[in-house]
């Protein structure tokens, strides 16, 4: 192999590993963003399935 090759595929093989480092960082990106909007999610669930018991606990904590 003479060295104008070899000096191209070197910078092939950079440009591969710089996209690839860029997915990896969107896809890590897009799991935390994931986590996130169901964390959210779950919370508002979780709200919404025991709105009645927390009126009940202000009303509560209102009146004493």
């Amino acid at each position: 192999m003479n060295p104008e090759s070899v000096r191209d595929m070197a910078a092939t093989l950079k440009n591969i590993d710089q996209r690839l480092q860029s997915i990896e960082r969107m896809m890590f990106a897009g799991r935390v963003a994931l986590y996130v909007v169901m964390g959210c999610a779950s919370v508002g669930w979780w709200f919404f399935q025991n709105v009645d018991y927390i009126k009940h606990g202000i009303s509560n904590w209102l009146r004493n």
